[in-house]
């Protein structure tokens, strides 16, 4: 692999940190919640946003799913004056927004409940219905 092929994949890999953190933020998720809903440790997390790590494929399709994004998407920085923006088309009131962090920290805690043997029940039904879901999206 060339010279240039390194510095392309860490520009990419360094703005994927940079669209994660942002998106992260933006819905209103601390690192530590985005981790468990990916099964991941916050400090993988802010490994993936400084850009010192990588993700591989799976968790980096995992993380375009979780916030409906595209892997194109969360790879690029955009061009100064280009018309891509990471802002959200239609950002909730904060009434809405309000509403979705406290239906996001009683899910959290409903997971801080369950035992290991039933989160990976759960974890493995979410799998399933993500993939059952986007079969039929392709149909």
């Amino acid at each position: 692999m060339s010279d240039f092929d390194n510095n392309e994949q860490g520009h990419c890999y360094r703005a994927f940190g940079g669209n994660l953190q942002d998106i992260r933020k933006k819905k209103g998720f601390t690192a530590r919640d985005f981790a468990r809903f990916i099964g991941k440790t916050p400090s993988y997390v802010g490994q993936l946003e400084s850009g010192e790590r990588k993700p591989s494929l799976e968790t980096l399709m995992e993380i375009c799913g979780f916030f409906g994004k595209t892997p194109d998407f969360m790879l690029a920085k955009p061009k100064i004056g280009s018309t891509l923006s990471f802002r959200e088309p239609d950002k909730p009131s904060d009434e809405e927004a309000e509403r979705q962090k406290e239906q996001r920290e009683m899910v959290l805690n409903m997971l801080d409940t369950f035992e290991p043997t039933e989160l990976n029940h759960l974890i493995n039904i979410i799998k399933s219905f993500k993939e059952f879901t986007y079969i039929n999206k392709e149909k």
